[in-house]
């Protein structure tokens, strides 16, 4: 006949298996929940990835290849290939947007900027630290340069005022520091 305290110690180890199973249980469908989360979420990527591309496509027929809104599209199609771990292609692609952007809105133009901005995140993600740095310098040496540029729009007369008071004294010109040298020669100096 089994002893009492024997029966506790059975009873003890299946409440002890039982509350392991249902622990396990749990796990299992946090994870199944997880998992479907995770698949939802890459469903609606792919579908964003997809009107990318329909815009992208759609901005070539319309305003044709090289044309700012190509540009952008571009970037957009980049920043949803690179959600999806495909780095190489999305490299490529952020590349073509900022040549565009750069010949037609010039290095200094916020987009140009956000462009190289999404390279240096996209460097990051690979984990090429050497490309990042240089790309961040660039950008950093691209927004110093756009912050000495004069306002041509905050300097010119306004509608009925021809007799404007001149703009008072310029502050010394700040020149923006070089990329490295190691930056041109890793391209990250893409050329027009």
């Amino acid at each position: 006949l089994p002893c009492e305290y024997c029966a506790a110690h059975e009873y003890a180890a299946l409440a002890a298996a039982e509350a392991a199973e249902a622990a396990e249980l749990r796990a299992v469908a946090a994870d199944e929940g997880a998992d479907r989360q995770l698949a939802e979420m890459r469903a609606e990527l792919e579908r964003a990835l997809d009107a990318a591309q329909q815009r992208l496509a759609l901005a070539g027929r319309t305003y044709g290849d090289e044309h700012v809104m190509s540009a952008t599209c571009l970037n957009d199609v980049a920043t949803f290939v690179q959600a999806f771990g495909r780095f190489d292609e999305a490299e490529a692609l952020f590349e073509r947007a900022s040549k565009l952007q750069r010949r037609l809105l010039g290095d200094t133009h916020p987009h140009c900027i956000a462009t190289l901005q999404n390279l240096v995140a996209l460097y990051a993600a690979k984990g090429d630290r050497s490309k990042q740095e240089g790309m961040e310098m660039l950008v950093q040496a691209l927004q110093a340069s756009a912050s000495t540029e004069p306002d041509v729009l905050a300097q010119a007369p306004g509608p009925g005022d021809s007799a404007r008071a001149p703009p008072a004294a310029a502050a010394p010109e700040i020149r923006p520091p070089r990329p490295p040298a190691n930056a041109l020669t890793a391209g990250l100096i893409l050329p027009l």
